[in-house]
């Protein structure tokens, strides 16, 4: 059974502590679906899957995977599994996985490509008690020939947005970031550097959870006037490495 989520979804809050969440991407009709042949008979008209935005990944990547099925529990979970690992009983998967997400109530579910190139699944399984893997699909992880080494925020903000509308930030984080690296929104007069200073005043949040590449998703706040997003390389007295000002006007 599972110990400890890995990778959550983000949840906005006040300070540091676990968060979360957009419709997802279809995945191409090329990609490969497994559905196990031990799979229960579902009611209605969903047939179990799993899609993902993309079939290749370099280390690091983000995978955004959409889950299709009815009647899951509410410990149903999806995972990375090694493509050799055998095919389903959750069990297996479970002492294989290299991270994971409880489907419940998740909108938005982001996994993290695993460092090692090589071939992998991203499975769903009905229960996290003894259960089965009820789909899976196959993707690549590809060396990466060009490496983040530099912290960006991707994201440019055009004028002036919305107070509570929530917005897609973009990033790039070496690998050698901590997991618990984040993204957050503070007010534009907060101290520049510190983590320990900007962590208190912080309006929303989410960890990098070991992503190179991907996106996080915030609200932002209901108070016209201007801020920053602001990225850092750790939630343990970390540093600053990336800052963008935009402005919030009314509704």
């Amino acid at each position: 059974m599972k110990k400890t989520l890995l990778f959550s979804i983000a949840l906005l809050t006040l300070g540091c502590t676990p968060k979360s969440p957009e419709p997802l991407p279809s995945a191409s009709p090329s990609s490969t679906t497994t559905v196990s042949s031990n799979q229960p008979e579902l009611t209605g008209a969903l047939q179990a899957d799993v899609q993902l935005d993309r079939e290749t990944y370099r280390p690091g990547d983000q995978i955004t995977v959409m889950t299709v099925a009815t009647n899951l529990t509410d410990s149903a979970w999806v995972g990375v599994v090694p493509s050799a690992i055998p095919h389903g009983q959750e069990e297996e998967n479970d002492n294989n996985d290299l991270g994971y997400v409880f489907v419940k109530d998740n909108t938005r579910i982001i996994l993290v490509a695993p460092r090692e190139p090589g071939d992998y699944d991203v499975r769903l399984n009905d229960d996290d008690n003894k259960g089965k893997e009820i789909a899976s699909r196959s993707f690549q992880v590809t060396d990466d020939t060009q490496p983040v080494t530099q912290a960006k925020l991707t994201w440019q903000p055009e004028g002036s947005l919305t107070a509570g509308e929530s917005v897609e930030v973009g990033f790039e984080a070496p690998l050698s970031f901590a997991e618990n690296a984040w993204i957050g929104i503070v007010p534009t007069d907060t101290p520049h550097g510190k983590e320990s200073e900007n962590d208190p005043v912080n309006l929303g949040y989410e960890h990098l959870d070991g992503r190179s590449r991907g996106s996080v998703e915030l609200q932002l706040p209901t108070t016209p006037g201007t801020y920053d997003m602001r990225m850092f390389d750790s939630d343990s007295n970390g540093n600053e490495v990336g800052s963008v000002t935009f402005e919030v006007s009314e509704k």
